[in-house]
């Protein structure tokens, strides 16, 4: 079966600049950014009165590559900035899987009651093995999910594949920052939009970690996780890895032999 392929960028054609979200890689900082250059105050966006992706669909005209012709498409954007944020991707996942899944009771501002009634639930009905205290699915058991799954077809933007939402191979990215160097790579970003009078680098949602934590965090899930099932999620993930010139042999150092 032929997949569609589904890129919306945001673009906001005063300014010629056209950005594609990638969740849970700066995505929050974006849109913030995105809601200041429509024109909202810094006090407006402290309880902004719906999700600011909302807020931002309102404000922006979408280009959806996968709707229309793909020279269309291009042509409506080739006078843009072309920007797109990337993260590595098992990071990315670690911080998906936090956020969004390993625990229902907290976080509701953030929808986690309802990851847990889409796919946490469906998750563990499939995946469990044995009873577990808790009702959300471990780590493991997310992790097999994403490897036995078309992710393509059955999964959210939160860990859906950036190379698909956004797919790199066929628009003509100007500039693409990583979250790794995120506060540098706004500083050129700013200036190669010339915006430094209206924005200013900052992380709007920044893991309330150091990076020696997030760098446990990360140690201590993929300990979980066996040699084989790691090299399963680098194959889902691998066109991010190659893209984006990512490295995945040190978490493949850190799993276990047992299956």
């Amino acid at each position: 079966m032929n997949k569609k392929f589904n890129c919306i960028l945001f673009h906001f054609r005063q300014r010629n600049i056209a950005w594609c979200p990638v969740y849970k890689a700066g995505s929050t900082s974006g849109l913030h950014n995105m809601m200041i250059l429509a024109g909202y105050s810094e006090d407006q966006l402290t309880h902004p009165p719906k999700q600011l992706s909302s807020l931002a669909r309102d404000a922006y005209p979408s280009v959806d590559i996968g709707n229309g012709t793909l020279e269309d498409s291009l042509k409506l954007l080739e006078s843009s900035l072309k920007l797109l944020v990337v993260r590595h991707p098992f990071e990315r996942l670690v911080s998906a899987y936090k956020d969004k899944l390993s625990n229902s009771s907290v976080g509701h501002e953030d929808g986690t009651f309802y990851y847990y009634e889409m796919y946490g639930a469906k998750i563990v009905k499939k995946f469990r093995k044995e009873p577990l205290p808790q009702k959300e699915p471990t780590w493991e058991e997310f992790v097999t999910y994403l490897v036995s799954s078309d992710l393509l077809q059955y999964s959210d933007d939160h860990w859906l594949p950036a190379y698909y939402s956004c797919t790199p191979c066929l628009v003509p990215y100007d500039v693409i920052a990583k979250t790794e160097t995120y506060l540098r790579d706004q500083e050129f970003i700013i200036w190669k939009m010339g915006l430094q009078d209206i924005l200013h680098p900052q992380w709007r949602h920044p893991s309330s970690l150091s990076l020696g934590e997030r760098n446990s965090l990360s140690s201590s899930y993929f300990s979980q996780l066996s040699k084989s099932l790691i090299k399963q999620l680098y194959l889902k993930y691998s066109l991010d890895f190659d893209l984006f010139g990512y490295e995945y042999e040190s978490y493949l150092n850190l799993g276990h032999s047992n299956e």
